[in-house]
């Protein structure tokens, strides 16, 4: 008998840990808050170029992200990213796309730079803006647009994902240089290779 109660608080203590990572899971962790240091920081140098090998670009979790900077609307035809109209001039555009291959849950989420401007605080202060994201089937593009005016102070995207039980996973982070500067234009990141 007193096995069995054991095990049966053994089943229980498992089934509770897979709900609450379930739970977890719906609710993607950097919608909860900014960017966590403990991600991979990017350069403009870790996105893999038009036409470059992929095993030069994979990054700490083995993944590879495209990265193509354009004026103009963006939609994916035939396995092709198609430019159609032009984004305003204080406007940036950040695109995601994932590869034919890829079927678990990839994001970017938008952070700006809002800080305080108090003595003696801190001068990095990120708030959430914009979240887009691709899953099984629907590889988009999916887009967000930000005001150029908001990002005065820095933005940051983070590059998420899901891992073990599907739980969406910040895991590099991108602090945009200069992006006052990016008025008018489109940043495409297609997620090529899941690691």
């Amino acid at each position: 008998m007193r096995l069995t109660g054991s095990l049966t608080k053994v089943i229980s203590i498992a089934a509770l840990a897979l709900a609450l990572a379930l739970v977890a899971s719906a609710i993607p962790a950097s919608h909860a808050r900014g960017p966590q240091e403990t991600e991979q920081q990017l350069v403009w140098e870790s996105f893999m170029p038009e036409g470059a090998d992929f095993d030069r670009y994979r990054l700490s979790d083995r993944d590879v992200i495209k990265k193509e900077i354009t004026i103009g609307n963006v939609s994916y035809r035939r396995g092709r990213i198609q430019i159609d109209a032009v984004v305003p001039s204080d406007e940036v555009e950040i695109v995601l796309v994932s590869g034919q291959n890829i079927t678990w849950w990839k994001g970017i989420t938008a952070f700006k730079n809002a800080p305080l401007r108090r003595p003696n605080t801190p001068r990095e202060n990120w708030v959430r803006l914009q979240h887009v994201a691709t899953q099984d089937d629907e590889h988009g593009p999916t887009t967000m647009r930000l005001k150029v005016r908001d990002l005065r102070d820095g933005l940051r995207l983070s590059f998420e994902k899901a891992k073990a039980l599907g739980v969406h996973t910040p895991m590099y982070q991108f602090k945009v240089p200069n992006p006052s500067s990016l008025g008018g234009l489109r940043l495409i990141f297609s997620w090529e290779r899941d690691g």
